[in-house]
């Protein structure tokens, strides 16, 4: 349990929000907000979908420093995401990168990257604009 709270605090932490302020918005016992997002094959995935089981919403953008060190340079995600896939937990990354800024890319780039740093979430999720993660 330790080390899934830590993975979704470091996937806070390279997206560059602030966990106390995500924590502090969030109530105890409280249910994230519905929502649905298109992977990047535009299958939609609901959050619904994998009610009562373990989620990692991670947030990413390919361009960013922090993300390339994690995932290009010392493999720490893909290793996590692989051990904790492997045990029933549902991965989702996200790219909030809006259109015209850094990190957002028609969504075959996002496979091919994911591809190339062995990635192993189980999606990868656009949100150009930003409303999921805002919520």
């Amino acid at each position: 349990m330790r080390k899934l709270v830590a993975v979704a605090v470091a996937a806070l932490c390279m997206s560059g929000l602030s966990v106390v302020g995500a924590s502090a918005q969030v109530a105890k016992d409280a249910s994230a907000p519905a929502f649905g997002l298109p992977d990047v094959a535009g299958k939609v995935h609901q959050l619904a979908d994998y009610k009562g089981k373990w989620i990692v919403l991670e947030w990413f953008n390919p361009e960013c420093p922090f993300v390339k060190k994690h995932y290009d340079f010392s493999g720490n995600m893909p290793k996590l995401q692989r051990e904790y896939t492997s045990k029933g937990v549902i991965w989702l990354s996200i790219c909030s990168s809006a259109p015209g800024k850094q990190g957002n890319f028609p969504a075959a780039h996002y496979a091919e990257w994911a591809n190339k740093n062995h990635a192993a979430q189980t999606a990868i999720l656009l949100e150009p604009d930003g409303k999921v993660g805002k919520a």
